[in-house]
């Protein structure tokens, strides 16, 4: 603004000045010394103007250098911002690894928390009794079978023979006599994949049938199980089948070739 006043007012003083230098080589002395006044406000003018003008010129240069630093300073910032955008990108990907490892060790830490519980348990192992053959017509030697991956705890066998329940009213026997007729074998303690064997205690058979079924339920520190054995003297072949279950799951099934099965092929377990 103050720029403009001035090229005009220095337009005016010009204009003045071209208009009485007419008269002041006319001699006319009056406008002589106007002439003169004029000139040196020309002058002033003149110089003020140039002054100004340095000034805004060093404004604007003055301007053009913050301009020019702020643009620096923005690529700076900017490239600041990108390498913390990398940088977080990064810590970000080494936080999901980590949290991929410690996901892991979790697992790896609960899985072997698991396995020592079942060690230490016995888990889902088992074992089951057969009979050794050939056995005698009144009675047979009991062998041990281990199955499972962990070693078994304080195991006890209750071998029931059915045959002598079913031949016997329970009713009309006391209670000693009743427990009298069950063979309850102390097996112990079973390391994994431990065959024990004979267990040289021999079970008697209530009748000298050719065929014979026990009932026996098994106790463990990790929980019972029972088993179903038949023992059948077919042709002078002694044959065994069994079956293993833990509630309503077999659990292990073994049936020697040629053993007698019923008209739909099976086994009757139960009886």
């Amino acid at each position: 603004m103050i720029d403009f006043i001035l090229y005009i007012l220095l337009g005016i003083v010009t204009v003045i000045i071209a208009v009485l230098g007419g008269h002041v080589s006319s001699g006319n002395r009056k406008h002589r010394y106007t002439f003169y006044i004029l000139g040196a406000i020309s002058v002033v003018l003149i110089i003020f103007t140039g002054y100004q003008n340095y000034l805004t010129q060093t404004e604007g240069d003055k301007s053009r250098k913050q301009l020019a630093d702020s643009i620096e300073s923005l690529k700076n910032t900017s490239l600041i911002i990108a390498n913390m955008s990398k940088e977080t990108l990064r810590v970000g990907s080494l936080n999901t690894q980590l949290q991929e490892r410690l996901l892991e060790q979790s697992k790896n830490i609960t899985n072997l928390s698991v396995q020592s519980i079942k060690t230490s348990t016995g888990g889902d192992s088992f074992g089951y009794i057969m009979a050794t053959a050939p056995w005698w017509i009144n009675a047979w030697m009991p062998s041990f079978v281990f199955k499972g991956k962990y070693p078994l705890y304080g195991v006890e066998a209750r071998i029931v023979d059915i045959d002598l329940y079913t031949n016997t009213p329970i009713t009309t026997l006391p209670e000693v006599v009743i427990w009298s007729m069950q063979e309850t074998l102390k097996i112990g303690d079973v390391a994994a994949d431990e065959h024990i064997g004979k267990l040289y205690i021999p079970i008697s058979m209530s009748t000298t049938s050719e065929e014979h079924s026990f009932n026996i339920f098994f106790t463990a520190r990790n929980g019972s199980w029972s088993e179903s054995l038949k023992l059948v003297n077919k042709n002078g072949k002694h044959l065994q089948a069994l079956q293993v279950r833990r509630g309503d799951k077999v659990l292990f099934e073994q049936i020697a070739d040629g053993f007698p099965r019923n008209q739909k092929g099976d086994i009757n377990w139960y009886k």
